[in-house]
């Protein structure tokens, strides 16, 4: 309501950072950089089938905003592409509590 689609666009992208991270150290595993995280977590739950390969995809565009929107000063976002990766954002964090109550 505010109007800081950039921001709220950054904020989505590290709700789903800090849950791949959570999946990793669910398993003791440590990345050291952004790209670590999404490299392990890709070969950890998403190629072995635990998690959707679509959880993958809600990673890499809501990095790809985050960049944008941290980056790019000239970044422009709708409200509708920033609600949708918010709402990746939100099953994100629902799929990684419903897996950390296993």
């Amino acid at each position: 309501d505010g109007g800081f689609l950039l921001a709220v666009a950054n904020r989505a992208y590290y709700t789903i950072f800090y849950c791949m991270n959570a999946f990793l150290y669910s398993e003791n595993v440590y990345a050291k950089t952004h790209k670590g995280v999404h490299v392990k977590f890709v070969e950890l739950f998403i190629k072995t089938n635990i998690i959707d390969k679509k959880y993958s995809d809600f990673a890499q565009e809501s990095f790809n905003f985050r960049q944008d929107a941290d980056y790019d000063m000239e970044a422009d976002f709708s409200l509708e592409q920033v609600q949708n990766i918010l709402n990746q954002a939100q099953d994100f964090l629902k799929i990684t509590k419903e897996y950390l109550k296993k």
